[in-house]
């Protein structure tokens, strides 16, 4: 099914050297790993985290800081409950996405939506519409889903507040390994000095989202009490998956996957963009940054003034297109109309010619 966003290629995925290095780890398990594993996760995988983020996103973070997690949703929900009391606002970017809106409801805090624009997150806007709130969710290097960078200035000035006002601040850093043109944008946390910052990542994308495994890069004064938090809430992920990741990333198996998927998703990107705009460039205004596994294809006014996003999502399941309405990731109006289009698991033949389905059956 094409064009579900989210979805990894797993064609290219090397499932021998994975299946080799997952049967090994579990010949002769380690005893406690039989048990309920370390609290927080497998110490092995755990300096493997800390060492990628430190050679790919220029993070200086140390094992003893990572937290891992079945997803980020569950970090979601305990970020909340260690950093805000019950009914306590954290601010949200509008567009969001719906597991990280859940997470903060599920936690019993008010999530407050900021509208972004161009330049993503306006913490102007926020204080003005929320002058009290303590946390921040934001994905500062591309935005969910509409894919832009918060500006530098903006990014300063969120470090400054959070600083200035003993507040917190969540990145979610969920796709940036695909970045196409350019060097790779340094993170929030990188900048803040894990002083006001919490950094979350996830294996979802660059590995498969079956793994269910995420993680917490938390500030040191954190790490007792989201530890604390897990153990009582009975929160941890599963132990299974993480020898064999941890020796996968010390193997240089996982470096070599991103960089193969990295080259492989920029030729669908580029694909996708010139499937559109030759069958669509009548319906769509394209909204696409060099970077991630999927983009926004908004409607023109000729496609709006026919059918919605959610109709046309609806209407396009049935014939096995899977999109997603841009509106539904809207909490606040206006709501934009459009169609949020993943590539990475879309051969490149199969990109054109379910293109031209997808414009056929929208003209129809």
């Amino acid at each position: 099914m094409a064009f579900d966003a989210g979805k990894p290629d797993l064609d290219c995925f090397p499932f021998e050297q994975w299946s080799r290095i997952l049967a090994k780890s579990w010949r002769r398990p380690a005893i406690d790993q039989l048990y309920e594993g370390e609290n927080g996760g497998y110490a092995a995988l755990k300096f493997e985290v800390s060492a990628y983020l430190r050679s790919a996103r220029g993070l200086e973070c140390s094992p003893d800081q990572v937290i891992l997690t079945s997803s980020t949703h569950e970090a979601l929900e305990v970020l909340s409950q260690v950093l805000l009391d019950e009914g306590e606002e954290v601010w949200i970017e509008d567009p969001v996405y719906h597991s990280a809106l859940q997470a903060f409801i599920r936690a019993s805090v008010i999530p407050v939506s900021i509208r972004v624009d161009d330049e993503g997150f306006s913490l102007e806007q926020a204080i003005e519409k929320s002058p009290h709130a303590r946390l921040v969710f934001i994905t500062p290097s591309r935005q969910y889903p509409l894919g832009q960078t918060m500006s530098l200035s903006r990014r300063l000035a969120l470090i400054e507040w959070a600083r200035a006002n003993n507040a917190w601040l969540i990145e979610d850093d969920y796709d940036s390994e695909y970045r196409y043109r350019g060097q790779p944008l340094q993170p929030l946390a990188a900048r803040d000095g894990f002083e006001r910052t919490v950094y979350l990542g996830s294996f979802s994308k660059v590995m498969f989202p079956a793994l269910r495994l995420s993680y917490i890069i938390a500030p040191k004064a954190l790490v007792e009490p989201l530890l604390a938090a897990m153990q009582s809430s009975g929160k941890q992920a599963s132990i299974l998956a993480q020898p064999a990741l941890a020796a996968f990333m010390a193997s240089g198996d996982f470096a070599r996957h991103i960089r193969r998927t990295r080259r492989l998703y920029a030729k669908r990107y580029s694909v996708l963009v010139a499937a559109l705009e030759k069958y669509g460039g009548d319906l769509f205004e394209l909204q696409h940054y060099d970077s991630g596994m999927h983009i926004v294809a908004h409607f023109k006014p000729v496609l709006t003034s026919k059918i919605s996003d959610i109709e046309a999502a609806k209407r396009l399941r049935k014939h096995h297109l899977i999109t997603a309405a841009l509106s539904q990731f809207f909490r606040t109006k206006p709501k934009p109309q459009g169609l949020v289009l993943g590539f990475a698991a879309v051969p490149e033949k199969a990109i054109d010619v379910n293109v031209k389905r997808l414009t056929d059956l929208l003209r129809q």
